[in-house]
């Protein structure tokens, strides 16, 4: 991680050419898409078993990688890491709740804006005669 992070920095700073950026967006458009797909699937079912409060269930389903990169880095650190020091035991937790806390936010609102999206387009293809 923190070679990636070094070789950005570089990258911006040194003028030196780093060709990850193309693959980060590509990511990035990946888990979008990925995302709002999921959300709207999930939102799609609930409508259909006719539960209509999928606004908060929408966000929490497109955050819930959160979760996920929360237990790896955990998992990560009792595994992987040998941090010495209370110091940098509280630095790693700090960062990778920061990490996860804006995760959380930034898929959950791509959920939300996708399943906001599906109903108004549902919604609006139903005529009442």
């Amino acid at each position: 991680m923190t070679t990636v992070c070094c070789k950005v920095l570089l990258s911006l700073f040194a003028s030196r050419a780093y060709y990850a950026f193309g693959f980060l967006t590509l990511t990035a458009g990946v888990v979008a898409l990925t995302t709002g797909t999921v959300a709207m699937l999930f939102t799609y079912f609930m409508l259909c078993a006719e539960e209509y409060r999928w606004h908060w269930r929408a966000f929490m389903t497109g955050g819930g990688s959160a979760l996920w990169i929360l237990l790896y880095g955990l998992f990560y650190w009792a595994s992987r890491l040998s941090l010495d020091s209370f110091t940098s035991v509280t630095l790693y937790l700090r960062y990778l709740f920061l990490l996860c806390l804006f995760d959380f936010l930034i898929t959950g609102t791509i959920g939300f804006l996708a399943s906001y999206w599906i109903v108004r387009r549902l919604y609006s293809a139903i005529r009442v005669d």
